[in-house]
């Protein structure tokens, strides 16, 4: 077995450096997408890593386990974005809108908006779709009322104040 080095300073940048020189070469100078200068990264991180004693075995458990502890964040994007398309491709978010024009009134609309879509992220479980999705017929109502974008996008993200301590108190009453 062969024993693993420590890396110096100048050697745990080597990765970083050929990262930033890819990713800076592939994307203004070529005008690529980053996939490629991404995987050359790579390749060169393997090289040090290879240089500092690990493994070409311990370098797949390595990626094995972070791919592993990134896929429950992956499959609920996913999900969130088969929520999202679902509902645009359905019509729902136009219908919103629609409706929304009709109903909301430019005197009361933000703190509607708010509160809308803070029980949209509690009854789904998730304050990306309530974004995602009544977040974007939301934005669309705010726009035809005339009122300020920026004022609707912090009326539609202002669920997100809350959400993350109901969740966390959700939480600890089912323990």
């Amino acid at each position: 077995m062969k024993e693993k080095k420590q890396p110096s300073l100048a050697v745990a940048l080597i990765p970083i450096g050929a990262m930033i020189v890819f990713l800076f070469t592939g994307i203004f100078m070529f005008e690529a997408d980053p996939h490629i200068p991404l995987l050359l990264s790579a390749t060169v991180a393997s090289v040090v890593s290879i240089y500092l004693g690990y493994t070409w075995r311990e370098l797949e458990q390595g990626v094995i386990k972070a791919v592993s502890l990134a896929l429950q964040a992956l499959l609920i994007l996913m999900i969130i974005g088969t929520i999202i398309g679902t509902w645009l491709a359905g019509g729902i978010v136009p219908t919103m809108i629609y409706y929304g024009l009709d109903i909301l009134s430019p005197t009361y609309f933000l703190p509607a908006a708010a509160i809308i879509c803070s029980v949209v992220a509690i009854a789904s479980g998730n304050a990306w779709t309530a974004a995602g999705t009544i977040g974007i017929a939301i934005m669309g109502v705010g726009i035809g009322l005339g009122m300020n974008p920026a004022m609707v996008a912090g009326a539609v993200s202002y669920h997100l104040l809350f959400y993350r301590p109901y969740i966390q108190r959700k939480r600890i009453w089912s323990e």
